[in-house]
């Protein structure tokens, strides 16, 4: 079925670097919803799991009943922690990515996220003149999802109204996590923690849409659903005839009640 499809996706990796799977055999590329996720790593795997189990193939059912293609990007990296030595190009495929993108997901907590080196920024400005207006000539140094909010949503900010959605999840909670687990959930830094909050702001200024301060994984799933719910059925609306309308609200229905049943956990196999 479709979840086993999404499922084995996730599992081997095929989420990786650009590439992503999307609603097969639909090509039209006037009618596709192709989504933009970024958040910092390991500090949402819970939700990323949910999301391509889950949330994926309901979306990719439903775009197919209209005739649409649905194609979510996740550049999955591997190695949070070794980005610089071995995800050198990985700036340059997220900007790539988000100007391929029409639909943004940004999902955010208590770390402020990885940091391009100088080098790459520099490199990607060349052909990027706004990159070099956004840099300044200050010493910020901003994160990938700071970079990714300015292209994506400031940049265009009428034409992506109602197509940007923005998840905070409480900055509590890890407060009752072990200490060897905290650093991956929380900004030790003052000065990251600083330019975390002034980053959010900045996403609230937008007038957006944000949920503000969820407390559990699947709280911002089903929110992120029913977002992602309403720009198809307002961009892409289904044929009105009775035995269709009959359908959707029996899928929406029976998507509803299956996120309102699923448990916070990370499955740890493919079954």
């Amino acid at each position: 079925g479709a979840g086993g499809y999404w499922w084995d996706a996730h599992r081997h990796h095929k989420l990786d670097d650009r590439m992503e799977v999307g609603s097969p055999g639909l090509g039209d590329p006037n009618r596709h919803v192709r989504v933009y996720l970024h958040s910092t790593f390991r500090e949402f795997m819970e939700e990323r799991v949910h999301l391509a189990r889950h949330v994926y193939p309901e979306l990719m059912h439903l775009c197919a009943e209209r005739g649409v293609s649905f194609a979510p990007v996740d550049l999955f990296w591997q190695t949070p922690d070794q980005v610089e030595a071995e995800r050198p190009e990985q700036l340059h495929y997220a900007l790539e990515e988000v100007d391929r993108s029409g639909y943004y997901l940004f999902w955010f907590g208590g770390r402020y996220g990885w940091q391009p080196p100088a080098g790459q920024l520099g490199g990607e400005s060349k052909g990027r003149p706004w990159l070099s207006d956004f840099r300044g000539a200050s010493t910020f140094s901003p994160a990938l999802g700071e970079i990714l909010f300015e292209r994506a949503v400031l940049s265009n900010i009428e034409n992506v109204r109602g197509r940007a959605f923005f998840y905070f999840r409480d900055e509590t909670y890890a407060d009752g996590f072990d200490e060897a687990v905290r650093p991956h959930f929380v900004e030790e830094d003052p000065d990251e923690a600083e330019k975390l909050h002034a980053l959010k702001e900045k996403m609230r200024q937008t007038h957006m849409q944000v949920l503000e301060d969820y407390a559990q994984p699947m709280g911002s799933v089903r929110q992120a659903f029913e977002d992602l719910q309403e720009c198809v059925h307002r961009d892409f609306p289904a044929p009105a005839t009775p035995q269709a309308l009959d359908t959707a609200r029996e899928r929406r229905a029976h998507t509803a009640f299956a996120l309102s049943r699923r448990g916070c956990y990370v499955p740890a196999g493919g079954g």
